[in-house]
């Protein structure tokens, strides 16, 4: 299990794959507006690695200000998990609690406007975890993508939030430079097919690749740092396609679909 804390709050675009989603059951509420009581869980993964900052073209606060409400607003999910990514994401201290978005209230409570002020709580949380990576003494250096995204995986798969897919934006340029892989670094073998497999086959064969059959991703900031020659847009995004798709087997793949534009420079398509 990843080091993402498991607490109840109260105590404290382009598609990829598509399939259809599945809901949790919920028992409705006697309460006005807002009706049936949400379900599910969402994620949200920040990249507070060196890259996060707006002169690189990725700025991590600006997307989590801009790309967390209106994610959580269109999911609909009713927990909400926060993970980090820095150099070691699996056993990262960045983390932040659970948040119910929906949580019981007695009375005739507005769930809308509850729900609203729970989703800035969850803009709130998700800043407190960048923060942290990047700078408190104990977060590892580096950018380890894939052990972010492995940390969401793990709990879609225990189920504690509700039956899959578990809905997760990830708030990154995708630069990975840890665990296994430099993207940047290794372009050149990347654009490669034949050495792009082998690197990848690699990363499998050390677990280093999530499954990600239960997860619905969300990109906000993929590609942003990355450098414009198309060889390299090209191999960047082919050694994502091929890990999260090809390898990871996610169940739905969306890129940037709440970015926030704070530049106005292109990023790589998606194949």
């Amino acid at each position: 299990m990843p080091l993402i804390q498991r607490i109840a709050a109260g105590a404290a675009g382009v598609v990829l794959a598509s399939f259809s989603l599945a809901g949790c059951g919920a028992a409705d509420s006697l309460v006005h507006p807002g009706g049936k009581r949400l379900t599910g869980g969402c994620g949200i993964v920040v990249d507070g690695s060196g890259t996060s900052a707006s002169a690189s073209g990725f700025d991590a606060s600006a997307q989590i200000a801009g790309a967390v409400p209106a994610f959580l607003a269109a999911a609909n999910c009713r927990y909400v998990e926060f993970g980090p990514i820095d150099g070691a994401s699996q056993s990262s201290v960045c983390t932040q609690p659970r948040l119910d978005l929906d949580p019981d209230a007695a009375g005739d409570v507005d769930r809308n406007a509850l729900r609203a002020s729970h989703r800035q709580l969850a803009v709130q949380r998700a800043a407190k975890v960048l923060q942290c990576v990047q700078t408190d003494p104990r977060s590892v250096k580096g950018s380890d993508v894939l052990g972010g995204i492995a940390n969401m995986a793990a709990i879609a798969a225990d189920g504690t939030d509700g039956p899959a897919p578990m809905r997760v934006l990830v708030i990154s340029d995708f630069d990975n430079n840890n665990n296994g892989v430099d993207v940047q670094a290794q372009i050149g073998q990347l654009a490669d097919p034949a050495a792009r497999s082998e690197i990848i086959k690699t990363l499998d064969a050390k677990g280093t690749i999530p499954d990600l059959r239960q997860i619905d991703l969300y990109t906000a900031g993929y590609g942003l740092v990355f450098p414009r020659q198309p060889a390299q847009v090209q191999a960047f995004t082919a050694f994502w396609n091929d890990v999260l798709r090809d390898h990871g087997h996610v169940h739905k793949l969306v890129i940037n679909p709440y970015h926030v534009d704070v530049h106005a420079s292109p990023t790589p398509a998606a194949a």
